[in-house]
C-alpha cells in the first residue's frame, strides 16, 4: 500500500473541507423545491403563451464541484404548449427572457424567503440574482437561517449540457474530479478566479485542468470529440463515456493526485511569466485534447 506524501495528506484534508455539508447540500435542495412550487404556483403570472414553466438546476449543482459557499445556479425552460403529447422540454425563445425575467424578479420580489433581488439585464444570459434565506433544523436552538446565493435565468440551454458532461467525464477517471475541486479552489485562494474582474472563470479553471489532464505523457484523459458527436444531450454523452471508460481499460498513467496538481500548479506558474512577458496565453481545447498557441 502506497505511503501517503505529506502533499497528499494535506490536499486530502482540503479536499474533505471542500466537501458539502449535510445542512447546505439540504438548504439547497428546499430551495429548489421552493422555486419549483413557486414557478407551479398563481403567484408567479406566467402566461399560458409561453408555456409552463421547468425549473432546472445546473452548474456546480451538477457537476459535483458544489461546496458550502457556492452559488446555486437555476434556469427556466418551458413545456412548450403547441407540441404534441408528451410536450417537449424547449428552450425560452431569445425575444422572451427579458421578459421572463422580469416575471422573475417581480415574484422572488414579494418571496419573504427571497433577499437582495436584482435583475441583472446586461449579463449575457439575463439573470434574477437573490439571497435566499431559508429555516435549519439547528435554527431553533438560536442559529442563523441558512443563506444560499442564486442566480435564476431563463434558460442557459448550453449551461446545462455543460455541467452535465463536466459530471460524466469523471466515469474516464477517478483522479479527474478531485484534481478539478483542488484547482477551483487553489485558483481562487490565488485571486485568479474573478469573472467580474476580467479573470478566468470557474469553468474555463475546470476546462484547463481537463486538457492539462489530456496531455500528460500517457494521457489521463482522451479527446472529447469523440464522445460529444453532434448533438448536446447529457444521457448521449454519458452513454458513450461509459463505452469509453470499458473498452480503455486500466490507465496507462499512474500519477497520483497530488502528482497531478503539483505538475499543474507548476504549468501555471511557466504560463503565469509568459503572460508576464506579454506572450499570448494558449487555449484550452479539450474537444481536440491539447493547448493552442497563436
Amino acid at each position: 500500500v502506497p505511503v501517503p506524501s505529506a502533499l497528499g495528506e494535506v490536499l486530502q484534508t482540503v479536499l474533505d473541507g471542500l466537501e458539502m455539508s449535510p445542512e447546505a447540500r439540504a438548504a439547497r435542495e428546499q430551495l429548489i423545491q421552493k422555486m419549483s412550487s413557486l414557478l407551479q404556483s398563481d403567484e408567479l403570472s406566467f402566461p399560458a403563451k409561453w408555456g409552463t414553466p421547468v425549473l432546472q438546476p445546473f452548474g456546480s449543482w451538477i457537476s459535483n464541484m458544489c461546496t458550502d459557499a457556492s452559488d446555486l445556479d437555476l434556469c427556466v425552460q418551458v413545456r412548450s404548449p403547441t407540441t404534441p403529447h408528451p410536450p417537449a422540454l424547449i428552450a425560452v425563445p431569445k425575444n422572451m427572457q427579458q421578459d421572463v425575467v422580469t416575471t422573475l424578479n417581480a415574484s422572488l420580489l414579494r418571496c419573504p424567503w427571497a433577499s437582495h433581488v436584482e435583475k441583472v439585464a446586461s449579463a449575457r444570459v439575463p439573470i434574477v440574482r437573490f439571497t435566499a434565506e431559508l429555516p435549519s433544523e439547528a435554527e431553533a436552538e438560536g442559529t442563523q437561517s441558512m443563506r444560499v446565493p442564486c442566480d435564476l435565468s431563463s434558460d442557459w440551454q448550453r449551461g446545462l449540457f455543460k455541467s452535465a458532461a463536466l459530471a460524466h467525464i469523471a466515469i474516464l477517471d477517478p483522479r479527474y474530479l478531485p484534481l478539478a475541486r483542488l484547482v477551483k479552489h487553489w485558483a481562487k485562494c490565488q485571486s485568479m478566479c474573478d469573472a467580474a474582474k476580467g479573470q478566468i472563470n470557474t469553468y474555463c479553471w475546470v476546462l484547463l485542468t481537463i486538457t492539462f489532464l489530456q496531455t500528460r505523457a500517457p494521457p489521463v484523459l482522451p479527446p472529447l470529440n469523440g464522445l460529444l458527436g453532434s448533438s448536446q444531450d447529457p444521457a448521449s454523452f454519458k452513454a458513450k463515456v461509459q463505452v469509453a471508460r470499458a473498452q480503455a481499460g486500466p490507465s496507462k498513467n499512474q500519477a497520483s493526485v497530488e502528482d497531478l496538481f503539483a505538475a499543474f500548479v507548476m504549468e501555471m506558474a511557466h504560463l503565469t511569466r509568459q503572460w508576464a512577458s506579454g506572450k499570448e496565453a494558449p487555449k484550452a481545447l479539450p474537444l481536440l485534447g491539447r493547448f493552442a498557441y497563436k
